[in-house]
């Protein structure tokens, strides 16, 4: 898959679905979440369990953390499944790594899983800058700012942002 589906595929399945909460997502496509005390310095990770998909999920994290947790590690599990193998870990130590084409397209994924285009246009022409309209949002700066990327290669967008 390339970056184009991490774009395009949230819509799809929110259309599809009828939500957006990751979780919900997940459990609708038959995946399994298990929430884990255990990490220490790790969000969350995917794995392939005896043939289950499984999310894991760091449950030390927020509410806010882990939904976007969820929606990064949804992505893995939905667009690299050529990279589990039979019973295969993908470990994640940095959510917002994007020097690694794989974290980059499951942060774009969940980018556009988690921000409503319309809400995020909203804020915008309404003066608020990046950080004000992640927060009103609900998701962390960076995943806007690729959101707001993404959508400029994509579709040609060019909103100004201050």
């Amino acid at each position: 898959m390339t970056r184009g589906d991490a774009f395009k595929l949230p819509r799809k399945l929110v259309r599809k679905y009828k939500t957006c909460d990751p979780f919900e997502l997940a459990r609708r496509m038959g995946m399994i979440i298990k929430f884990c005390s255990g990490f220490v310095k790790q969000r969350g990770a995917s794995a392939i369990v005896l043939g289950n998909r499984v999310i894991f999920i760091n449950s030390n994290l927020s509410e806010q953390m882990q939904r976007m947790v969820c929606a990064h590690e949804l992505g893995h599990l939905l667009l690299h499944r050529a990279c589990y193998g039979k019973e295969a870990w993908v470990l994640n130590h940095e959510l917002f790594d994007i020097r690694d084409e794989l974290e980059y397209e499951a942060n774009v994924f969940a980018a556009n899983l988690l921000i409503d285009d319309s809400e995020m246009f909203d804020f915008l022409e309404d003066g608020y800058n990046v950080v004000a309209t992640a927060s009103g949002l609900g998701v962390n700066v960076n995943l806007l700012m690729l959101k707001l990327i993404e959508m400029n290669k994509q579709q040609g967008f060019n909103f100004q942002v201050s």
